[in-house]
């Protein structure tokens, strides 16, 4: 909840200075914001945390709440858009609220249902899939599209957000079950990434 406040605060902050209220900022100072406001928002998002206390339960892993704050970044540009008429801002609201769209859809759909047996995937087109612990056979991650990947012996894949709220508890199943040079690539990979963002209380994780 304390993160929501801050992140609501933030976004009406920069909202006013980039749309003139307090004084003119011209395209370079707005283009600042816009990098500014995604690194924050990609720092909530990214951060590694749990409120999973026992993982010999089955529990769920979702979207974090700050998802919705992700569709803003076009906000900060609307004010560059009204140099350029009413239709470009028109259009720069529709992306928003289509990114709106896309973001209550991966909330309802998009999930990881993680026991001490399986791990099970529901993806945002309305497929599932799932893989046995004791069936993987290597661990990567996808710098691209931000995914811990699982491969089994028949090469069948499971890819897994990790962008999604409790995610660090998955962290904490794979170094609990496989041995470290199963997963050591696929960790460094991640530090780099995390680094990228300016996240380094992550890797404390990842070692």
């Amino acid at each position: 909840m304390k993160n929501i406040i801050i992140l609501s605060i933030v976004t009406v902050c920069l909202f006013i200075v980039s749309m003139d209220f307090i004084f003119y900022t011209n395209f370079y100072l707005d283009l600042l914001i816009v990098i500014i406001y995604l690194l924050i928002i990609a720092r909530n998002t990214l951060k590694l945390e749990t409120t999973i206390s026992d993982f010999d339960k089955e529990f769920i892993i979702r979207e974090k709440k700050t998802a919705f704050f992700s569709p803003l970044i076009f906000l900060f540009f609307i004010s560059i858009s009204l140099n350029y008429g009413i239709v470009i801002v028109a259009i720069n609201l529709i992306v928003i609220l289509l990114l709106y769209a896309y973001v209550f859809v991966s909330f309802k759909r998009n999930k990881i249902i993680v026991n001490p047996a399986t791990i099970k995937v529901e993806y945002l087109n309305g497929k599932n899939k799932e893989m046995q612990w004791n069936k993987i056979k290597k661990i990567d991650f996808d710098w691209i599209y931000n995914l811990i990947i699982f491969t089994d012996k028949d090469n069948q894949q499971l890819k897994l957000d990790i962008s999604l709220k409790d995610f660090l508890g998955i962290i904490l199943m794979i170094k609990q079950r496989f041995l470290k040079a199963d997963y050591e690539n696929a960790f460094k990979k991640l530090a780099i990434y995390y680094r990228w963002f300016l996240i380094n209380t992550n890797t404390i994780y990842l070692k």
